[in-house]
């Protein structure tokens, strides 16, 4: 369905987590949170576990993920690990 949302499943979403955590260690909230798109304090409350995120916002940060999360939990749920 082109132009259809996106949905994050919590698999999905575990593995974007994952990733934002990674980047955190590298350069500040703010600097991450200007490349992805959203708000410093929506960032702030999923990484800190105040807010599971609304879907334009996982929807954005799987966009700057350029969708490789995406991929590799299909590709995990499938079992081609």
């Amino acid at each position: 369905m082109v132009g259809a949302p996106f949905f994050c499943g919590e698999a999905m979403r575990k593995e974007l987590f994952k990733k934002i955590k990674t980047d955190l260690a590298k350069m500040t909230l703010t600097e991450l949170s200007a490349r992805i798109g959203i708000q410093i304090p929506t960032l702030c409350r999923i990484v800190n576990g105040k807010s599971r995120g609304d879907i334009e916002s996982w929807e954005k940060i799987a966009g700057y993920y350029g969708g490789e999360a995406v991929r590799e939990t299909v590709s995990e749920m499938k079992g081609n690990s």
